[in-house]
């Protein structure tokens, strides 16, 4: 059984724009790239944080890992098998293997239905149990696992506060016991001290259940408490990763830097980076720069930035994309 549960070999994703007035005003083409070349590898049993800013392609990644959407480049491999072209007959192996818990639990739970039968439906087409009280008995092992009272099974979704709408929401991706949770912004909506209760949880059911996470984020504390391995994102490529604590205590992009600059990391020996704002603007996807993406709010930008690409490389045990990176 190999230890590689995941990888992503030059993914990318391409949407065809339309090619409007605005679109001819800004000089740019009709298609809009918001994954490029993305190489990724994901180890049975460990966390991989995703960060970037809104908009760099983190919650597009996570639908092409879920075959949510189709890539329209590069390889999604998932246990060794080659998913990319997977057919409707085999998703029901895929579904059973890898799931998803969104950011909003008031929007991703369906208000019409009971608990009871948003979890039951998952336990009737993966774990074909048919008999009623089969199917409560296992929905309340569930609520159970994720910390909540069987009663619960009873109420609908908007009779819920928003911790427990998501810990109803980490039960049904549980439902078909998955090996890998892709975790998009799963604690961005919920109160302070109610994010700290579902980290917690979410660190205990990978303990108990041998899980794989995905877990994307903005947060980057909640990331470092969380991750393993940490990948940094802008503009639709990856510009660096590697473990965790070797990038939160020497970012080597200056994005990187700059991203971690604007977060106070509750540790005494964290030596700021010097970076502490962007300069100039988001570029627009529908003409993206040349050379290195992140060359225009660059504070280091040279003239080969703007020339050339940088790819991945290793340096110091991390991947960075940077041309001002010693190795």
């Amino acid at each position: 059984m190999s230890e590689r549960l995941l990888e992503l070999v030059g993914v990318s994703k391409t949407y065809e724009a339309d090619a409007s007035l605005w679109a001819r005003l800004m000089g740019a083409g009709g298609a809009v790239r918001a994954v490029s070349e993305v190489d990724l590898t994901v180890t049975r049993g460990e966390t991989l944080g995703l960060v970037g800013e809104s908009g760099c392609g983190k919650s597009t990644l996570a639908r092409l890992i879920l075959k949510l959407e189709e890539v329209t480049g590069g390889d999604v491999i998932f246990d060794g098998r080659n998913v990319t072209g997977l057919g409707p007959q085999h998703l029901a192996w895929f579904r059973s293997r890898v799931q998803i818990v969104f950011q909003d639990p008031q929007s991703s739970l369906n208000r019409s239905y009971r608990v009871e039968t948003i979890l039951a439906s998952a336990l009737r087409l993966h774990r074909g149990l048919k008999r009623r009280s089969d199917l409560r008995e296992a929905a309340a092992d569930l609520l159970r696992l994720v910390g909540l009272d069987p009663a619960f099974l009873d109420r609908y979704p908007h009779e819920l506060s928003g911790g427990q709408r998501q810990r109803v929401g980490i039960a049904r991706a549980l439902s078909v016991e998955p090996d890998l949770l892709v975790l998009d912004e799963p604690v961005s909506a919920l109160d302070v001290s109610i994010q700290a209760q579902i980290v917690n949880l979410l660190h205990d059911l990978q303990r108990r259940l041998g899980l794989t996470y995905v877990f994307i984020s903005h947060d980057l504390n909640v990331v470092r408490y969380l991750a393993d391995r940490v990948a940094v994102m802008y503009f639709g490529r990856i510009v660096e990763t590697g473990p965790v604590e070797t990038i939160y205590r020497r970012p080597r992009h200056p994005y990187t830097r700059v991203l971690l600059s604007a977060v106070a990391l509750p540790d005494p020996e964290h030596e700021l980076p010097t970076e502490t704002a962007l300069t100039g603007e988001v570029p627009s996807p529908l003409a993206p720069p040349s050379g290195c993406a992140f060359h225009p709010r660059c504070p280091l930008a040279q003239e080969r930035c703007r020339r050339e690409r940088p790819e991945l490389r290793e340096v110091g045990g991390v991947a960075v994309a940077c041309h001002l990176v010693e190795s």
